[in-house]
């Protein structure tokens, strides 16, 4: 499987946003612990779920992303390197 320093540096940003995200996460279930007001509670977990659902959509990306380009020769390198300006979401 061949890497390069970008798909490096893409793996290297997910893993520092998700780490984050994480953070905001823990802090939220601390606050949750704490709070009596039901309501706000709801809010809290709805948030806590939106969190672990875009995680996993990171994670499945990535999953995809290797195996696609193991299968079709490094094609998501090539087409960040033809097209350096589309977007994470326009390359997905």
């Amino acid at each position: 499987m061949a890497t390069s320093p970008d798909s490096a540096s893409s793996t290297m940003h997910l893993m520092n946003k998700n780490e984050l995200i994480g953070g905001i996460k823990n802090k939220l279930n601390s606050i949750l612990k704490k709070e009596r007001n039901e309501l706000v509670k709801m809010v809290i977990r709805q948030i806590i779920k939106d969190i672990d659902h875009n995680i996993e959509l990171d994670q499945d990306w990535r999953q995809f992303e290797l195996h696609f380009d193991q299968v079709y020769g490094d094609f998501m390198n090539r087409i960040k390197m033809e097209f350096p300006g589309l977007t994470p979401q326009e390359r997905k």
